[in-house]
């Protein structure tokens, strides 16, 4: 049934066993690794202020930036998000795609996107913006301008409002709810 291995024909055998799984050729390269994924440039950066630091001057740049700390001065970051949290403080005029107020803002906000300022912001200046968001409880000081790339829609070529007179019941006196209208009925 099962024969038994001289000691000659298990050496002979593991020689050509080693053989067999050496696969290398005599002259080839050891491989290289692969090169490193080079840097998405849609992959976003940010610049962070941090909760103890203040800083007085200009960013300008291509990241978003977090204020936590204090600021002073302007920021003009027009294709990214400028923000200000919880805990910051900003005396400066703010120039993004999108604006976001969690802290208190002292100055200017253009947003050629969104000006969002949520219920914990408090803003003390003007606001530019296609979109204005502020919710219940905010603070805010100061004046809105809505924007416009449709020049149908701009303030200078829209027709001045027809000026209309309430309508009231059909025999109603003085004493009835000057805005209140009746369904129109058609003569037939």
């Amino acid at each position: 049934m099962w024969k038994k291995e001289t000691h000659s024909e298990k050496s002979e055998r593991t020689v050509l066993d080693s053989a067999a799984s050496d696969t290398r050729l005599p002259n080839m390269k050891p491989e290289t690794a692969p090169p490193k994924p080079q840097s998405s440039p849609s992959k976003k950066t940010q610049t962070i202020l941090s909760e103890d630091s203040t800083v007085i001057g200009e960013i300008k740049g291509n990241s978003d930036v977090n204020i936590s700390g204090k600021f002073e001065g302007n920021v003009s970051i027009p294709n990214n998000t400028a923000t200000i949290e919880l805990s910051g403080t900003a005396q400066a005029t703010i120039s993004a795609n999108r604006v976001v107020i969690h802290g208190t803002v002292k100055g200017n906000l253009f947003g050629s996107d969104t000006v969002h300022v949520l219920s914990t912001g408090v803003v003390e200046g003007d606001i530019k913006s296609a979109n204005v968001i502020l919710e219940k409880a905010c603070t805010f000081n100061g004046s809105i301008q809505m924007l416009t790339d449709n020049p149908v829609s701009s303030p200078t070529n829209k027709p001045a409002p027809k000026e209309t007179k309430p309508e009231t019941s059909p025999g109603a006196g003085a004493s009835s709810k000057p805005f209140m209208t009746q369904p129109s009925q058609k003569a037939g």
